[in-house]
């Protein structure tokens, strides 16, 4: 071997050892959802949501009684959430809502439901600052 080719091997062992030649990985955004319920119905409903893949993989789901006399009203909080975009449903017996969430659009997603009366629900979106 001469030296030139030598000095080439060199240069390639110094560079993979270096990491210059491994792809450039790129990080993935996360989300989070933060769900806030209430209600004006005078009696019990049952609250479901289900956080779902684009693949239709179920990703998390939560499920309460919510009584209209509870002290302090349940809430659903998840973070971590990664790629996208999600399929969020939020149910009671009565009603279901379902919500499309990007995380590339909305990283920090912040939902108001509140179960009214009649057992509809009202719900209201904000993309939060992250």
């Amino acid at each position: 071997m001469n030296r030139r080719e030598t000095l080439g091997v060199m240069a390639s062992v110094v560079a993979v050892i270096s990491g210059c030649s491994q792809p450039e990985v790129t990080e993935r955004p996360t989300g989070e959802v933060d769900i806030a319920f209430s209600t004006e119905a005078d009696r019990d409903y049952l609250i479901r949501v289900e956080v779902v893949d684009a693949d239709g993989t179920l990703e998390d789901e939560f499920e309460t009684a919510f009584p209209p006399d509870q002290q302090g009203a349940p809430s659903y909080y998840s973070s971590g959430l990664a790629n996208g975009p999600y399929t969020i449903t939020i149910q009671t017996e009565a009603e279901q809502e379902t919500l499309e969430w990007s995380i590339t659009d909305c990283p920090s997603l912040e939902v108001s439901v509140t179960v009214l009366a009649d057992g509809q629900l009202e719900v209201d979106r904000t993309c939060a600052s992250s």
